[in-house]
Parts: C-alpha cells; structure tokens; sequence
C-alpha cells in the first residue's frame, strides 16, 4: 500500500516539475528591439551633407525597457569630409574616432533614465560629402547593434544605407540642352517632312507637264494658221 502511494506521489511530482518547466519555456521570451537607420536623401550630389535619422521601436525588454544601444560606424573617410552625430530626446552619444584604436569606430548611445519603452528617435548622424567627387555609390554602416534588458544582451544585427552620388546639372549644361532643343525644333519647322517632298515633286512634274502641253497644242495652231494664210 505505501509503495503503492510512494509511486503515485512521485508520478504527481514529475508531472508538476513537467508542468512548470513548459509554463516557464511558454512565458519566457527573448527581449527585443528594432533599430531603424535611414538617410533622409539616397540620391545627392557632390558637397551635399548626408543625414541620417536613428529610431529605436517595438520595444519588448520587459518592465524595465532599454537605455544604451552600441554599435560601430563604418564609412568611407575619402568620400566625406567632416561627420557628426545630432543628439535627440536627451539620448547621450560617445563616439571613439581615436585612429588606430582597438575600437575605433565604436558608438555609445546612452539615455539616462530607468529605461525606454515607447518608440523614440535616438539621434541623427550628418556626413559632410566633398565637392571633388564623380559619379559613384558608397555604403554607411552601423555594425553589431546591441542594447540590454539589464539581464541579457540583445542584438539587433547589422545596418547598411547605400547613397548614390550623382553630378548637378550646370546652368550651362541646361542652357545648351536647350538651345539643341530649339534648334531642332526650328528645324523640324523649317524642313518639310520627306512625305511633303513627295507630294511638292509631283505636283511640280505634273504642272511642267500640262505646260508642256499648253505649249505643243499653241505652237500646232500656230502653224495651221500660218499655212492656211498661205494657201489664200
């Protein structure tokens, strides 16, 4: 009887440690985040500056939110000539620009406060491109984002704007389009199409023709009246 009951007990045991166990892996999940980095213009020109709007999102680390968020930027130093962060909604940035530094490149988004919950922009990045550029594509990268719940890390991958860098169209590039656009127009207005050509060579043969004609037929009345005058 009481091996029966100890066997029962220890069924009931499993069974609830079971229970527990998959109710925890149900209610425990993973924080997350979205970071957003987007350029307010893909498409520039030489000298133009680059600005890019940062927004964290869909927040889920729990009751107490996030507050730091790093990454590495990564840009190409012979295509931009100065660059500088904007800071928004009381977010802090630390930026390591040390060259040859084991973490150069290294940013620190901070905001002091227990924690952020709710959508906000976090800041913004401005790239100043230099004037003496050609045509070409380059890349912006915010490397290994990653924020904290104060428990566990929470990574966020990687994020690449591309811009393309095209040349403004001169004054005098216009004016001379332009200028080709209306000589040829006055052209098209001046030259009659090959259609008209036709159409004005057969009218002309046809009107040398009936002359011809005209002419014939006078000269031969001419004569006959010449020699019936000569046969009186």
């Amino acid at each position: 009887m009481y091996k029966l009951i100890g066997g029962i007990s220890k069924k009931i045991t499993v069974c609830i440690m079971l229970i527990l166990i998959i109710s925890m892996a149900i209610n425990v999940k993973a924080s997350s985040f979205t970071f957003t980095a987007k350029a307010q213009k893909e498409i520039v020109n030489p000298g133009d500056e680059v600005i890019i709007d940062m927004n964290i999102s869909n927040i889920n680390a729990g009751s107490e939110g996030i507050n730091v968020i790093e990454t590495s930027l990564e840009y190409d130093k012979s295509i931009f000539e100065s660059m500088e962060f904007e800071k928004k909604n009381d977010w802090k940035v630390e930026y390591n620009d040390i060259s040859g530094h084991s973490k150069q490149g290294k940013v620190l988004f901070v905001k002091m406060v227990s924690g952020v919950k709710q959508d906000e922009e976090i800041g913004k990045i401005k790239l100043k491109l230099k004037q003496n550029l050609g045509e070409m594509e380059t890349e912006i990268k915010l490397k290994k984002i990653t924020s904290n719940d104060g428990k566990e890390l929470i990574h966020e991958g990687d994020r690449i704007i591309k811009i393309k860098i095209v040349k403004a169209q001169t004054p005098s590039d216009t004016t001379d389009t332009t200028v080709n656009k209306n000589s040829t127009k006055d052209d098209n207005t001046k030259m009659p199409k090959t259609g008209q050509l036709r159409v004005v060579y057969i009218v002309l043969g046809i009107v040398i023709i009936v002359c011809i004609i005209v002419l014939i037929y006078l000269k031969t009345k001419n004569k006959e009246k010449e020699n019936k005058q000569d046969n009186k």
